[in-house]
């Protein structure tokens, strides 16, 4: 039976992916003197391909800073403690330690400064892995928002603050000394992060996907691998199951995600999904968008996949109710 997805899904769709549009059309542009970061700029926080989270602006912090936990260890999975960080332009952390930290950058232009280095600027698309225990700064650009992914080990217990804390002055802020970051992959500013340069089109899913890594196992952070899987307009998997679950973190466009015997979730760019080991799910692009997520095995080492029947049309048709439902809040 063919799917049919409304006007509003599209307009939908075409917001939830505005900011990356933006970021396309200025991709050309030079980058500017300290002071305006050219490409990827965001200006407001309207323009953020995340929702902003909880303020959590303290004395550690310089300027407005907002936070989304994403995925909370729970003691059955190993997937790292990950959440989203919004800095206002201008904002910015004291310098600090902690432990092993992957920093994927979603939206907007950002600092990163290691004791004695330059600072680094980062761009939407940029992977950084902080080893545990480096002493660092890191927040917005003057004149951009900043959003970042950070997947981090939470159990790391060498983490050292200074007390008061000691921040980048704006003096200091104003001179840095910046270069670019030095091991930029992102090709495809209409994505958040690098798409492989072939689809790939495997007859578990109904068209074309594509895969890349983001981070390999063992990294920084103490967790699973991570990859970068975009679908194409309603492409979806069949049903399956991983030894070790899976966390699904979207980024581009609107799709579904369906535990066996549970409700379909439609995921918007800032929502997350788990599925337990064992339990078998499917997930993809709702028709008339395209869709990306984030994607990682729930524990270590388990990466085994058993792959199932097709998605029925029932089912698809399920997923329909359920976006327009969503629209309609």
């Amino acid at each position: 039976m063919k799917l049919i997805i409304t006007a509003a899904a599209l307009l939908a769709a075409a917001f939830c992916s505005c900011s990356t549009a933006k970021q396309a059309a200025s991709e050309s542009a030079p980058l500017q003197p300290h002071g305006v970061s050219g490409a990827q700029r965001i200006s407001s926080k309207e323009e953020l391909p995340f929702p902003v989270g909880r303020d959590i602006s303290s004395p550690e912090f310089i300027g407005h800073v907002y936070r989304t936990d994403l995925v909370v260890p729970d003691g059955t999975h190993d997937f790292a403690w990950t959440n989203n960080i919004v800095f206002e332009p201008g904002a910015r952390s004291a310098w600090h330690t902690h432990g092993g930290m992957l920093v994927l950058v979603a939206g907007g232009v950002g600092y990163y400064q290691e004791k004695g280095q330059p600072a680094q600027i980062l761009r939407q698309g940029d992977v950084l892995a902080i080893p545990a225990g480096v002493e660092h700064w890191h927040g917005a650009a003057p004149d951009s928002w900043f959003s970042q992914l950070v997947v981090f080990d939470s159990a790391y217990t060498g983490a050292q603050a200074a007390a008061p804390a000691r921040h980048v002055t704006d003096e200091e802020y104003a001179s840095l000394e910046t270069e670019e970051f030095p091991d930029r992959t992102a090709k495809d500013p209409v994505y958040m992060f690098y798409k492989a340069d072939e689809g790939q089109h495997l007859p578990v899913f109904t068209g074309t996907a594509w895969v890349s890594s983001l981070a390999e196992e063992p990294n920084v952070s103490k967790g699973p691998s991570l990859h970068y899987v975009v679908f194409d307009t309603g492409v979806v998997n069949n049903w399956h199951v991983h030894e070790g679950g899976q966390v699904l973190i979207a980024t581009d466009g609107i799709g579904f995600h369906q535990l066996q015997g549970g409700p379909v979730q439609v995921l918007y760019p800032g929502d997350a999904a788990v599925c337990p080991p064992g339990t078998a799910h499917w997930h993809g692009a709702a028709p008339g968008s395209t869709f990306a997520h984030i994607a990682g095995s729930a524990m270590l080492g388990a990466t085994a996949v058993e792959w199932r029947e097709p998605v029925s049309a029932a089912e698809l048709n399920a997923a329909q109710a359920a976006l327009q439902a969503r629209l309609s809040e």
